[in-house]
């Protein structure tokens, strides 16, 4: 996102759990993620609440909404922790998008790339062991939240409940804790506190994956 062009945006601060859009509803504006936590998420017909997104910074939502791919939002949009977000109309950012074509090259770029974690996001969901689920989630979270803090080593950059983690795999919480332990027993997590960030072994965990990830993903 084109900081010339953001910086110009109002720009609003919202605690944690705030509920910023819901599912149906005709937002007013969009938002772009400054700084902080957005969840974008499902409410099962049994009540139960799956987490489809978490929203990097500086991506625009509810993007189908915004493009005019959708009348209404089709999640939940709330605050996992204290947030700032930049406030878009509606007709300014289909404007930018006709008008701008390097904006719109960056947000094609940023979709894209999108596009492929939900992939993976879906085939970890929908693999039937709870270990691989949680594996291929960790994949997910180091490639749109990791940072190199020293040789193969990598800091999941967003702190995560057991709970928040269930809500993402499908699982329990109570699996989740389990699946956990394991992990750190094998050495692919050096820590796994409840509400804390995530140190992650990348050669470890890259055994486990078919699509391996680079070191040159991430900086320092």
């Amino acid at each position: 996102m084109e900081l010339a062009i953001v910086s110009k945006l109002p720009a609003r601060k919202f605690k944690k759990g705030q509920l910023l859009i819901f599912q149906g509803e005709v937002p007013r504006f969009g938002y772009i993620l400054k700084k902080g936590i957005i969840k974008e998420y499902d409410i099962s017909k049994q009540g139960n609440e799956q987490t489809t997104w978490l929203v990097n910074v500086f991506e625009v939502f509810p993007f189908p909404w915004l493009i005019g791919a959708s009348e209404a939002a089709s999640y939940y949009y709330e605050t996992a922790s204290d947030s700032e977000l930049y406030v878009i109309e509606k007709s300014f950012y289909q404007d930018l998008i006709k008008g701008n074509n390097g904006f719109l090259l960056e947000e094609l770029e940023r979709q894209a790339k999108k596009e492929i974690s939900q992939t993976r996001r879906l085939a970890a969901i929908l693999n039937t062991k709870a270990e691989y689920k949680l594996i291929n989630t960790f994949h997910y979270l180091i490639e749109n939240y990791g940072r190199m803090v020293k040789d193969n080593i990598i800091e999941v950059d967003i702190p995560l409940t057991h709970q928040e983690l269930a809500n993402l795999t499908g699982l329990t919480r109570e699996t989740v804790s389990k699946e956990l332990g394991s992990m750190k027993k094998k050495g692919l997590i050096a820590q796994y506190k409840n509400r804390s960030k995530y140190i992650v072994d990348l050669r470890l965990l890259n055994k486990q994956l078919s699509t391996p990830l680079s070191k040159l993903d991430f900086s320092a």
